[in-house]
């Protein structure tokens, strides 16, 4: 997480307690507003309205968007159609 991917910081998350029916999930520090953060979950995306979006290259500090979909799975378009 961080302002840019060259400044860019490895922080923890702290899961939520067992009995969370919500999934908000707390990062051991506290950082800027408008910080990317970029965290790997699978928490019953199908019963929100987010959209995951896949990034391959990030261990490689190159990453690029593979595609970006629905809750249901549905490919999404980006506008110009870029994927």
């Amino acid at each position: 997480m961080g302002p840019s991917l060259e400044e860019a910081v490895y922080c923890r998350v702290q899961p939520p307690q067992p009995e969370c029916i919500d999934y908000y999930f707390e990062l051991e520090k506290e950082m800027p507003v408008s910080d990317a953060v970029c965290m790997a979950f699978r928490h019953q995306i199908f019963v929100t309205r987010s959209h995951v979006v896949l990034v391959k290259g990030i261990q490689s500090r190159r990453p690029e968007i593979v595609g970006e979909y629905d809750s249901q799975g549905r490919k999404l378009a980006r506008p110009g159609g870029l994927w």
